[in-house]
């Protein structure tokens, strides 16, 4: 025997190793099937930032309805009555910009204020900007905590980033951040301060969602895991440990949505989608 099965050769192509991360949407948003690229964003969803590696969970049940008849008795008959699914995730992140949509209810807003506009555009891990005017500026001191937005964005955006001032110039103008900015604004910026964030904790309030989960494997592979209707389980648990950073749980349960497979309309509740890997890039 030339090849045993107890060698369990592997097909190379179909072996590697990723990280989910997770995106997320108002209901109904469409997702046009494409490589997702975190620098470049599907239309109307947000990152909502690094995951907990290994807490990454794409779950469906199917409930079968089933006849069986004879002696003995084996299945005759089968057709689905219970389609359910959920898609768990844990961030790595204390934001009050997850922890609104672990909560499911209601939009956060913050007590924002205005400071100023950054002078150009904005390279990629940026770790320092100049503002327009000093104007505004005066509040602002080192260790502070700050939003950067874009401009046609509000400082409450889910994807608005959050950084502190280590060291501000003698202008009064330049400040140096520390994280720095992990985007790029082609036309520049906004940056704002806010004193706090309250998030009601219940209510009648139930908010839908559409979501991707996307995978970047590393042999250059990527899975994508649409979720066209979604909403955060009812039950939600935060934790907080000294010996573990803080983390967002999400639990999101998936609702039926009509798609057409194979000229009929059926209901689904997520889609698959595996891209191969293109020309270029690593081995």
């Amino acid at each position: 025997m030339s090849r045993a099965t107890y060698n369990n050769t592997l097909n190379l192509n179909e072996v590697s190793v990723a990280i989910e991360r997770l995106l997320i949407a108002p209901y109904p948003t469409n997702f046009t099937p494409a490589r997702v690229d975190l620098d470049s964003l599907p239309t109307g969803f947000s990152d909502l930032g690094a995951t907990v590696e290994d807490t990454a969970s794409f779950k469906v049940n199917r409930t079968n309805f089933e006849i069986k008849t004879g002696i003995p008795m084996v299945v005759q008959y089968q057709s689905v009555e219970d389609l359910t699914g959920t898609l768990a995730i844990s961030l790595r992140s204390n934001s009050w910009r997850k922890v609104q949509f672990a909560l499911g209810n209601y939009t956060a807003v913050s007590s924002s204020t205005f400071i100023g506009t950054i002078s150009s555009s904005v390279a990629l891990n940026a770790a320092s900007f100049t503002l327009v005017s000093t104007t505004g500026a005066a509040s602002l001191c080192v260790g502070q905590q700050i939003v950067i937005y874009a401009a046609s964005q509000s400082p409450d955006a889910a994807d608005a980033i959050e950084t502190r001032i280590t060291s501000i110039g003698s202008d009064s103008k330049t400040y140096a951040i520390d994280p720095a900015i992990p985007t790029t604004f082609a036309t520049g910026a906004n940056i704002a301060t806010y004193a706090y964030v309250q998030q009601p904790v219940g209510g009648r309030a139930i908010k839908y969602y559409s979501a991707l989960g996307v995978s970047d494997f590393i042999d250059g592979t990527q899975v994508v895991h649409q979720i066209p209707k979604c909403r955060m389980a009812s039950e939600w648990t935060e934790e907080f440990r000294p010996n573990v950073e803080a983390r967002v749980p999400l639990t999101l349960t998936m609702f039926g949505v009509q798609q057409t497979i194979n000229g009929c309309t059926e209901l689904v509740i997520a889609n698959r989608f595996y891209f191969p890997k293109g020309c270029g890039g690593c081995l």
